[in-house]
């Protein structure tokens, strides 16, 4: 069911009075789900023990891996969970670029495993990055996934670079802005779906939920002053 609002700031705003500042605070965090559960070291599904976790750490959005990706019902019917456990409904998303990025294409759980982005990008045509948008979004939203940390919006300026390589569309900037475009268009046109562009990489800033809970009490002190 797609709910519609008349005035979607002003109920964001609603919504945000209600909030206590840990809270709000806890909404900036992203994390893997193993980084709010005590003593798993491997989500592959959202119960009680995910239940009481989000309760205590609503965190903003969750991001899932290859190791939590068993079957395509496991995958949607923990995605599902986690929403439901949610005051407010999280982003859930991947890294599901294409080529050697892929959790979910290279899983066999019914997602198209598409080529790295260098050769979509060698093809000189933007319709092909746009084909890889739309797909891309329709079967990501069929999982539950309202996020794709893709594409990659660099640039490759150095030769033999080995970190982004053919995950990036190549190396004339005008390329890669119109494949990036066309790609994360179509996504922005679906009200339950988003993307995020020019991802170069997940920085870690915690190790531990212990870091997590004292970045947590460390920023509310910052903003309650």
């Amino acid at each position: 069911m797609l709910l519609v609002f008349d005035n979607i700031e002003l109920c964001s705003e609603e919504i945000v009075k209600e909030m206590t500042l840990e809270e709000k605070v806890w909404q900036m965090f992203f994390v893997r789900p193993e980084d709010i559960l005590d003593n798993i070291s491997v989500a592959i599904r959202a119960g009680e023990t995910t239940q009481k976790a989000l309760e205590k750490y609503p965190v903003g959005g969750i991001i899932y891996f290859s190791q939590n990706i068993e079957t395509r019902e496991q995958l949607v019917e923990m995605i599902k969970n986690t929403k439901n456990f949610c005051k407010i409904t999280p982003f859930i998303s991947v890294d599901e670029e294409g080529g050697r990025v892929s959790r979910l294409g290279s899983a066999n759980i019914g997602v198209t495993l598409h080529p790295p982005m260098a050769e979509i990008g060698a093809s000189h045509n933007s319709d092909n990055a746009k084909k890889v948008g739309e797909t891309l979004a329709q079967e990501l939203l069929s999982l539950g996934f309202n996020m794709d940390f893709a594409p990659v919006a660099d640039v490759i300026t150095v030769d033999g670079n080995e970190d982004i390589g053919d995950r990036s569309f190549g190396t004339d900037p005008k390329l890669v802005a119109d494949s990036d475009y066309v790609e994360v268009e179509l996504w922005k046109y679906n009200p339950e779906t988003f993307a995020i562009d020019g991802m170069v990489d997940i920085v870690s800033l915690a190790e531990s939920l212990k870091d997590i809970e004292e970045c947590v009490e460390i920023l509310a002190k910052i903003i309650s002053s």
